[in-house]
């Protein structure tokens, strides 16, 4: 779901930073809205309550685990800037491998 790809410069680190801090939020407001709706379907009232709980520890979880991994992607890419730029100056191009 996250990716930890080395970035290749702050470009690069950033925009998969914001990606992973967008399926974090995504997935962790997702989460905390369908817990309580699927739990209610399927045990009602008592369910709505555990899908809750579920739904928001679910969601804390994802939303954090999305921004550590963007802060970190961001800091890999700030990280790399200065060997790709050196790089790019000898003329060798970035391998994605």
């Amino acid at each position: 779901m996250f990716s930890t790809r080395k970035p290749k410069d702050i470009i690069a680190g950033t925009s998969s930073g914001l990606k992973s801090i967008g399926k974090g939020v995504i997935g962790g407001l997702s989460a905390a809205i369908g817990g309580p709706i699927l739990g209610a379907k399927e045990g009602g009232i008592k369910g709505f309550g555990l899908g809750l709980i579920g739904g928001v520890i679910g969601g804390v979880g994802l939303i954090g685990t999305g921004l550590g991994v963007g802060v970190y992607q961001i800091g890999r890419g700030i990280f790399n800037t200065p060997e790709a730029v050196h790089e790019s100056c000898e003329g060798k191009e970035w391998d994605t491998k």
